[in-house]
């Protein structure tokens, strides 16, 4: 089994503030794709989606991405062609079918939304981890080549040498035939926890 991680990936793990983290990393799952959102930085502007997809076996760990201004907690509603993030206003990511990798970014009010309190698609943060026990979470992601299929791995644990910290190790595994061929890493954090949690 290979492990790969790449340099934008490294600098996710390098450079978010655990100051932020509580509005990191909320994600969908599409018909083809995975879309989750993250800071890059210390600096909460540099705020992303991304939207990663499995139509390509050599291609699918190269997310696509667009800037979106910051806001605290979103969630998120996958559908076919477009992405809906609802916070104080809400940011919508669409494509086009002939181009699903140039994505662009709108806004509409809330008020033209009949759901006014978020989006019942968003599952969790591949940053604070699956809303619950500790434990390790798995979704069956989307694959359409052939033999090959795809799991997100959601994992939130304390840390045995600190109670007071709590580990979370997000990744995407490939399979072929059941079996495991290749892992990417999302995002690795160490953050603090409430002690008596």
């Amino acid at each position: 089994m290979r492990i790969r991680n790449l340099s934008w990936l490294l600098i996710l793990v390098g450079f978010v503030s655990p100051s932020f983290a509580d509005s990191d990393g909320a994600f969908c799952i599409g018909p083809d794709y995975l879309a989750f959102q993250l800071s890059l930085s210390i600096n909460p502007i540099d705020h992303r989606l991304y939207v990663m997809r499995f139509d390509d076996p050599k291609e699918w760990k190269n997310p696509s991405s667009v800037s979106l201004p910051y806001f605290s907690a979103p969630q998120l509603r996958c559908e076919e062609t477009a992405i809906y993030l609802s916070s104080g206003t809400v940011h919508v990511v669409s494509w086009e079918e002939s181009a699903p990798r140039t994505l662009r970014h709108s806004n509409i009010s809330r008020t033209r939304e009949s759901e006014a309190k978020g989006y019942r698609d968003t599952l969790g943060s591949l940053s604070e981890g699956i809303p619950g026990p500790y434990g390790t979470t798995t979704f069956v992601l989307p694959g359409v080549a052939g033999n090959l299929s795809y799991q997100l791995e959601v994992t939130k644990e304390r840390d045995p040498a600190n109670p007071c910290l709590r580990r979370v190790h997000s990744r995407i595994h490939q399979k072929s035939g059941g079996q495991v061929v290749e892992t990417h890493d999302l995002v690795t954090l160490t953050q603090p926890a409430e002690c008596g949690e």
